[in-house]
């Protein structure tokens, strides 16, 4: 219930005194106007910490010149609670700050995002860096270069005090071994290991985590096969390209991930035939399955997969013809079927593909003429 106060501030305030002793009228009643954007300031603590964590860096762009003062939620990067003060986000994103000497971050115990992305950061980050960072739910590290100069380490035996929802680190060297702290996380939604460095395979129980939406753990060497019963039928987006998996594609694949838009698989080594229930993934976009070694003819599911607009499957030991419903796909602009042993004619339905920028049919065995279409 929200009430209207009239009369002056003497009055009103005895007014609520006296309705308050009458049991008339419950405090939380009473929202002021005045008080909706309250800002208390930064926490001392807090502000403290952020200071201590800015002597350990080298701010060779004066990135950070805006932290000074007493107000550290008015620095650039930093976020606050406008009720108590604390810092909940700090985004410092592509400031050019290198060397990591100390991270007083650890001190920030409200924390709920970090972002440290596109940097150009040297160093070690180690769990005593999270250890106070209980509330903390998403995680950005990223370096610009590939050559993974910030490292990341922590024990086998590591449990965060903190529950993500999203973790993404790219470039970070963060050891051969698949993090088993990862495991521990059990709310996350997106989870991106690009380029980490991870030589291992993954466990059995990472593939349980029941809310994953966007997968990416590209450009690993992360080896062994995709198990059969994935519980990710949240997922929207993976990516598990330029690794060593192998093995089949789950054959149920297309009805334990429903919601699929991006499959990436290139560059592994996958093998056996495309499974038929991909092509139930109405919603799918964009298909990348090259250079694998999958075998056998393309399937003839291609009818229901209205959306897709990227089919890459060049450089693997596809057999027989183009299959005529490739002619479904209205959506399709780019379309790779080179480097396997593919013969026939080209099915004169390709030409509904009007969308269609690129096909490659390099090592194509043409039968018959090329149509006038094309």
């Amino acid at each position: 219930m929200k009430m209207k106060i009239w009369g002056s501030c003497s009055t009103s305030t005895s007014l609520i005194v006296l309705l308050l002793l009458m049991g008339c009228l419950h405090l939380e009643s009473i929202k002021p106007g005045l008080d909706e954007d309250l800002d208390v300031g930064c926490a001392e603590k807090d502000r403290k910490a952020l200071l201590e964590f800015k002597e350990g860096l080298n701010d060779f762009s004066g990135w950070l010149s805006s932290w000074e003062g007493k107000d550290c939620c008015k620095w650039r990067g930093v976020g606050c609670n406008k009720k108590t003060g604390h810092v909940v986000k700090l985004d410092l994103k592509n400031p050019s700050c290198y060397n990591v000497e100390q991270e007083s971050v650890g001190q920030l115990s409200e924390l709920v995002m970090l972002d440290l992305s596109v940097n150009s950061w040297e160093g070690v980050i180690s769990e005593v860096h999270f250890l106070n960072l209980t509330r903390l739910e998403e995680i950005y590290i990223s370096l610009k270069s590939p050559m993974k100069s910030l490292v990341f380490h922590s024990r086998n035996v590591w449990i965060p005090p903190f529950s993500l929802k999203s973790i993404m680190v790219d470039n970070v060297q963060i050891g051969t071994s698949f993090p088993p702290w990862l495991q521990t996380q059990k709310e996350l939604v997106e989870i991106e290991l690009h380029n980490v460095g991870i030589s291992d395979t993954v466990p059995d129980g990472f593939w349980k985590l029941p809310d994953i939406k966007y997968l990416d753990l590209s450009n690993n060497q992360i080896r062994g096969r995709l198990p059969n019963w994935m519980n990710f039928s949240k997922a929207e987006v993976i990516y598990l390209s330029f690794n060593f998996f192998s093995g089949p594609l789950p054959m149920n694949i297309g009805e334990i991930m429903p919601r699929l838009k991006v499959l990436d698989l290139y560059g592994n080594n996958l093998n056996d035939s495309i499974p038929y229930s991909i092509g139930i993934l109405k919603d799918l976009v964009s298909l990348f399955l090259s250079n694998n070694q999958f075998i056998g003819e393309l399937p003839g599911f291609w009818k229901g997969l209205q959306n897709l607009q990227i089919l890459a499957i060049a450089n693997n030991n596809f057999t027989g013809n183009i299959p005529g419903s490739m002619g479904f796909l209205l959506s399709l602009e780019l379309l790779l079927l080179n480097n396997n042993n593919l013969d026939g004619e080209l099915p004169l339905s390709l030409q509904n593909c009007t969308n269609l920028d690129t096909i490659d049919l390099g090592e194509y065995r043409f039968c018959g003429n090329v149509p006038n279409w094309i």
